[in-house]
C-alpha cells in the first residue's frame, strides 16, 4: 500500500533527511518502511569507543561487605551500630535478633555511602573480637555505560516514531506506529529502571553485620582455702545422709509392696508346722 509519508533514513554523515512522497519509477514508500527505518536507527553507542573519547569516565563499583564480631553487650553495641550508621548518612535496611543456650545474636544489613564505606568498616572493626570478614567488589561501569548507550539510541528512535506519526493519513499506518512506539517506550523503561538501580546500588555501599554476645557459664566453682574444704565436707555429709534417706525410703516401699501377702505367707508356715508335727507323733 502507498503512502504520502517521506520517511527518515540515515545518510553517510549521520544527518537524517526525507525522501520525496514521490521519486520517478517508484509509486512512493510505504509506511512499513518508515516504520522499519526507524526501527533501525542509529548504530548503538559503543561503550568501549565511549570509554575511549572519555577516559574520565567514573567508575560504577558495587562494595559489599560481611562482618562477624563478637561483643561484650548485644543491646549497646548493637544501638550503637544505629547511631553510626545514621551520622554517616545511611540507614538500617534490616535488622533480627535471637538467642539459644550457648550465644545472643543480632543481624544487620545497613546502607551507607559508598564514601563512608572504608570509615565505617574501621569503626564497626573497633566494637569486639573479629571471627570473620569479607569484601566484594563488583565493576559495573560497562554495563552502566552500555545501558546509558542503548537508552539514548531507542530515545532517538521514539523522536522518529513521533515524527511519522504526526505525518500518517490512515488508520493503519497510525496503529503501526503507535505498536511500535509502545515496544519502544516498553524497553526505554526497562533500561531507566536499570540504570537507576546501578546508581543505588554504586552510590550506597551494602554491610551485612552479624554480632554475637557469648553467654557465661552459670556452674558454682568452690571458694579455695579452708572454706572450700568445709563447704565441700558440707555436701559430702549431705550426699551421705541423701542416701541413707534414699536407701530406706527403698525399704519402706519394698515392705509396703509385699505387706499384703505376709498373712499367706505366715499360715502357710503355720500349716507347714503343724503337718510337720503330725507326723513326727505317730512314728513315736
Amino acid at each position: 500500500m502507498s503512502s504520502d509519508i517521506g520517511f527518515p533514513e540515515e545518510g553517510a554523515d549521520g544527518e537524517s533527511g526525507f525522501f520525496p512522497a514521490e521519486m520517478p519509477g517508484d509509486a512512493g514508500r510505504s509506511a512499513e518502511m518508515e516504520i522499519f527505518s526507524a526501527g533501525q536507527g542509529a548504530a548503538p553507542d559503543s561503550p568501549r569507543l565511549m570509554m575511549e573519547i572519555e577516559p574520565e569516565v567514573e567508575r560504577k563499583i558495587i562494595k559489599r561487605a560481611h562482618l562477624t564480631i563478637v561483643v561484650e553487650d548485644l543491646e549497646r553495641d548493637f544501638e550503637q551500630i544505629v547511631t553510626l550508621v545514621e551520622e554517616a548518612g545511611g540507614f538500617v535496611q534490616s535488622s533480627s535478633t535471637w538467642e539459644n543456650d550457648r550465644q545472643r545474636s543480632s543481624h544487620l544489613t545497613v546502607r551507607v555511602p559508598v564514601d563512608k564505606f572504608s570509615q565505617l568498616l574501621a569503626q564497626l572493626e573497633d566494637m569486639g573480637r573479629v571471627e570473620g570478614r569479607e569484601l566484594e567488589g563488583q565493576d559495573v561501569t560497562t554495563e552502566y555505560v552500555d545501558t546509558e548507550a542503548r537508552l539514548r539510541n531507542l530515545e532517538r528512535q521514539e523522536e522518529r516514531f513521533l515524527e511519522i506519526l504526526d505525518r500518517a493519513d490512515t488508520v493503519e499506518d497510525i496503529l503501526n506506529i503507535e505498536r511500535e512506539l509502545e515496544r519502544v517506550r516498553g524497553e526505554i523503561e526497562s533500561l531507566t529502571a536499570r540504570l537507576k538501580s546501578l546508581d543505588d546500588l554504586t552510590s550506597l555501599s551494602t554491610i551485612d553485620i552479624e554480632l554475637k554476645q557469648l553467654k557465661v557459664s552459670a556452674e558454682r566453682i568452690a571458694p579455695p582455702g579452708w572454706q572450700g574444704i568445709f563447704a565441700q565436707a558440707y555436701q559430702a555429709a549431705v550426699s551421705t545422709v541423701n542416701s541413707i534417706l534414699n536407701f530406706l525410703g527403698k525399704v519402706v516401699i519394698f515392705l509396703g509392696r509385699i505387706l499384703p501377702i505376709l498373712p499367706l505367707v505366715l499360715l502357710a508356715w503355720l500349716g507347714y508346722r503343724w503337718y510337720s508335727k503330725g507326723r513326727k507323733e505317730p512314728e513315736k
